[in-house]
C-alpha cells in the first residue's frame, strides 16, 4: 500500500511541471450508519463506508474504505476492506496498480492481501460514467489458527455511475476474481443510492456483499442506511 503511494507522489511532480495553474483535486464521499435494537437480546451495528481520491490531469490516487461490526450482545462480526489503486489515464484507457486489504473475524482471516497491476477503459457520457478493467493479482492470506496461504488470482471489475439533477447519485462496482489453480472464486460488490442536498450532506443506501464459494462462510452481506458528506 505505502509503495503505492510513494509511486503516486514521485509520478506526480513530473505532471505539475509547467501547470502551475492546475491544481490536484481531492474528492471525498464517506458515510456511517448504526442500529440499535433493544428486544430479547440487545444487539448494535455500525458501518462506515468511504470513497476517496486524488487526482491530477490523468493521475489518480484512489482509496475505499468498508467497515461493519455486530455485537449482540459480544462481537459476532468484525470486518473491514481496504482497496488503494494508482491509475494513469491515456484517453479512454488506463493502466494501475493496486492493493487490497480484508481482515474478517468470520473467515478468521488475520490478513488476505491482494496486490497487482492491470489496465482498463473508462467512458463518460455525461453524468453517466461506466468503466471495465483486469487485473493479475498475487494473493496472501493469514488465519487465525497461523495458516498461511499464498495463490495467483484474476480480477475482473465493472463500474457505473449516474448522477440525475445533481441530487440523485446512483453507483454499482463489481469484482469477480477466480483464482487461476482451482474452482475458487470471489465476488465482491457494492450498489449505492445517493440522496444529496447542495451542503455536500446525503442520505445513502448501500448494499456490500462479500462472496466466497470456498470459504465456510460463503456469503458476507450487509444492506445501511445512513448520513454522509461527499464534495463529488
Amino acid at each position: 500500500m505505502k509503495i503505492l503511494i510513494i509511486l503516486f507522489f514521485i509520478i506526480l511532480p513530473f505532471n505539475l511541471k509547467g501547470q502551475d495553474s492546475i491544481k490536484p483535486k481531492l474528492t471525498t464521499d464517506n458515510s456511517i450508519s448504526g442500529l440499535l435494537n433493544n428486544s430479547n437480546t440487545n444487539s448494535f451495528n455500525f458501518a462506515y463506508n468511504g470513497n476517496n481520491s486524488l487526482t491530477y490531469k490523468n493521475l489518480e490516487l484512489n482509496l475505499t474504505n468498508s467497515y461493519s461490526n455486530k455485537f449482540s450482545p459480544t462481537l459476532t462480526q468484525n470486518e473491514y476492506n481496504q482497496r488503494l489503486n494508482a491509475s494513469y489515464l491515456y484517453k479512454y484507457f488506463y493502466s494501475f496498480c493496486t492493493q487490497q486489504y480484508n481482515y474478517s473475524l468470520l473467515r478468521k482471516y488475520k490478513y488476505d492481501n491482494l496486490s497487482g497491476f492491470g489496465i482498463g477503459i473508462k467512458k463518460k457520457n455525461g453524468n453517466f460514467k461506466f468503466s471495465l478493467s483486469y487485473a493479475l493479482l498475487i494473493q496472501q492470506t493469514k488465519y487465525f489458527n497461523d495458516i498461511y496461504k499464498k495463490g495467483i488470482r484474476q480480477s475482473f471489475r465493472i463500474k457505473y455511475s449516474i448522477n440525475i439533477n445533481k441530487i440523485i447519485s446512483i453507483s454499482s462496482e463489481y469484482y469477480y476474481q477466480p483464482s487461476i489453480y482451482v474452482n475458487d472464486y470471489i465476488i465482491i460488490g457494492n450498489t449505492k443510492i445517493t440522496f444529496k442536498n447542495n451542503k455536500g450532506l446525503s442520505l445513502n443506501f448501500q448494499d456490500n456483499i462479500n462472496y466466497n464459494n470456498v470459504s465456510n462462510v460463503k456469503l458476507i452481506h450487509n444492506f445501511n442506511i445512513g448520513i454522509g458528506f461527499s464534495t463529488k
